[in-house]
């Protein structure tokens, strides 16, 4: 075209003269089209001419009935997809379409990016600033104005695309389905909530049931055993009565005599009294008297030997109580001493109960740390149930002889200090809390002299006066000279 149009392209005969204005017709016709070559060259100014152009803006408010969902607003969607910055552009579909895909459909239009060109609107012309600070104003003047249409074209396609979301048959169908099954699962939770209440409830009537029928059974059964014990006794009664009655006509007994006899009747079954009456009204008269005794003789006998039967197992049953007892006391008091002490941890125990005294916030703890740290694991129960045993008996002096002798073969001078170290007496309180270590007393090496003081005072006693303590000290020092 710029070919054709070229001022010196066009038909050589053609008058050369210029008008006033200086440009000929040609001329300005090729200047048009350069103009127009910029501007469709420039995606920017393009647009902004595209813009300018009349669109139709009207977005449908309902479904037109006699075309249908889609034909409304199909040409709809069409004619605002020129405006869009992202392609391709979805369609709207038919009836037919996937719901995912129908769903991508209305989201692209939810978030729809639009490149409508709104400057043309702009109140101030760029080109007419006087210096750069007027023009930066009219810039910012502009902008604002241009928002406002931005805004507006913005919530003119969400209102588009909401509106046809609205009223489409498949997203419709799709949310009355889903509302189906909503339905369908709060009646099926219904169902199933009142069916576990019917269960509970006859699970509730049918255990009430039961223990009724229990109950009635269990009365039943009182009752009947009322009656037979009732009918029992009859039969006892009467067969009392009997025995009574032939020993009164046959037999001359005396008071006591009379009373056991009583005895033996409340005493025996129906069973027995029915043959003891057999066998006695078998008797002869003259003989009667002998059989009573005979029979209230044997009656004492296995009267004294149930007793006996009975005392028996019950001193059986406190001796088998004893012997569990006693086994249970000696398992805990293994499992407490645990394994054999030896010399080397008895001395470390005696050392750590001097180390840390009764009282000191746990002490057992830092003993048994101490014997650890040697090679020699025990438990805290251990140390407690050792230390224990010793201060019960004299285990602890004769394990001081014994570390005495010992450590006299490697130093002689150290026995004198270890063996009244060891043999000293461990105290336990009462409450088993704490145990507290009696000091002990540091006997004086040979040719040491030791003076006086108030600490040795106080374990000495304190009516001692101060030459008679001297004294004291001056003479065992000469008992330890060679």
């Amino acid at each position: 075209m710029a070919l054709v149009y070229h001022p010196d392209k066009q038909d050589a005969e053609g008058s050369s003269d210029k008008p006033a204005s200086g440009l000929s017709d040609k001329e300005l016709v090729f200047i048009r089209i350069q103009e127009a070559y910029e501007v469709l060259s420039d995606q920017g100014k393009r647009r902004q001419y595209d813009s300018q152009m009349d669109f139709d803006e009207s977005v449908p408010d309902e479904v037109d009935e006699s075309i249908g969902f889609f034909k409304t607003f199909g040409p709809v969607f069409q004619r605002n997809a020129r405006w869009s910055n992202r392609h391709p552009v979805p369609d709207l579909g038919d009836e037919s379409t996937d719901i995912q895909k129908v769903h991508k459909f209305y989201d692209f239009w939810l978030s729809f990016d639009s490149w409508r060109d709104f400057s043309m609107h702009g109140e101030y012309n760029l080109d007419e600033a006087e210096f750069r600070e007027e023009r930066r104003w009219m810039e910012r003047q502009n902008q604002k104005i241009v928002k406002g249409y931005d805004l507006e074209e913005r919530r003119r396609i969400l209102r588009l695309a909401e509106t046809a979301e609205r009223f489409d048959p498949r997203i419709r169908a799709e949310r009355e389905e889903k509302e189906a099954r909503k339905r369908e699962e709060k009646e099926r939770r219904a169902r199933a909530r009142q069916e576990e209440e019917d269960a509970k409830r006859q699970a509730v009537e049918d255990r009430r049931r039961k223990e009724e029928e229990e109950k009635a059974r269990r009365e039943e059964e009182e009752r009947l055993a009322r009656e037979r014990r009732k009918e029992v006794q009859q039969v006892a009664k009467g067969l009392r009565q009997r025995l009574k009655k032939w020993a009164s006509a046959n037999c001359k007994l005396s008071t006591e005599e009379s009373e056991e006899l009583q005895q033996l009747c409340l005493a025996s079954e129906p069973e027995a009294l029915e043959a003891l009456c057999s066998r006695l009204e078998a008797v002869a008269k003259k003989d009667a008297d002998a059989a009573v005794r005979r029979e209230m003789r044997e009656f004492g006998q296995r009267r004294a030997e149930e007793a006996e039967q009975e005392k028996r197992a019950k001193e059986e049953a406190r001796r088998q109580e004893e012997k569990k007892q006693n086994a249970a006391r000696e398992a805990a008091a293994a499992a407490a001493a645990g394994s054999p002490w030896s010399t080397e941890e008895l001395g470390i125990l005696a050392k750590g109960l001097q180390k840390y005294p009764g009282g000191q916030a746990g002490r057992w703890n830092l003993i048994a740390q101490m014997l650890s740290a040697t090679g020699h694991i025990r438990t805290d129960q251990e140390v407690i149930a050792k230390t224990k045993e010793l201060s019960e008996g004299q285990s602890l002096r004769s394990m001081g002889a014994t570390i005495s002798a010992t450590s006299a073969r490697a130093s002689s001078s150290s026995s004198l200090l270890i063996s009244p170290l060891l043999s000293s007496s461990f105290l336990l309180d009462s409450s088993f809390s704490s145990f507290s270590l009696t000091p002990p007393r540091i006997p004086q090496l040979p040719g040491r002299r030791v003076e006086a003081d108030d600490e040795l005072a106080g374990r000495e006693g304190k009516g001692m006066t101060r030459r008679r303590r001297r004294n004291r000290i001056m003479a065992g020092n000469m008992r330890g000279n060679p």
